[in-house]
């Protein structure tokens, strides 16, 4: 992970880790980021509170997907402490890699599909060409010159 890895809390509530790819420029309000991940916390039954990360735009958890932030959404700001960046880091191997696993499946299926429509098409092709063939039970042969000496 070359790009800085910071910590935002926006204007909505959410709280995120992210890759900044882009700060913004200056007279501009949009920052590009990927590997956006949500940080959200609960109690457990034990009163021990939890944080996980999930990704913050559902599908756009690939290394490959970028995400623009309104940087007038953002109120803060912050490097994460070493902690936070290492469970950032595993998160972001572990959401990259569902992701990549997600996108063979979609491929997979795909084709899956498309081979199951060309062998359905031949079948049917199949049957029209067995259907639409000559009854050569009423055929004649004449014998004559050129190759084709059927006459119906």
């Amino acid at each position: 992970m070359e790009h800085e890895v910071v910590q935002l809390k926006l204007t909505c509530g959410s709280e995120i880790v992210c890759q900044v790819i882009e700060w913004p420029e200056p007279n501009d309000n949009q920052m590009i980021v990927r590997n956006a991940l949500s940080i959200i916390n609960f109690d457990t039954e034990d009163n021990d509170r939890v944080y996980m990360f999930v990704p913050w735009l559902h599908f756009a958890e690939g290394e490959k997907d970028y995400v623009v932030i309104n940087s007038d959404h953002v109120m803060a700001s912050s490097k994460p402490n070493s902690y936070l960046r290492d469970q950032y880091k595993i998160a972001v191997l572990e959401t990259n890699t569902a992701s990549k696993q997600r996108e063979e499946d979609h491929r997979r299926r795909k084709e899956e599909g498309i081979k199951k429509l060309e062998e359905a098409m031949s079948r049917v092709l199949d049957q029209d060409a067995k259907e639409t063939k000559l009854d050569t039970a009423n055929v004649l042969k004449f014998p004559g010159p050129s190759n084709d000496d059927t006459i119906h």
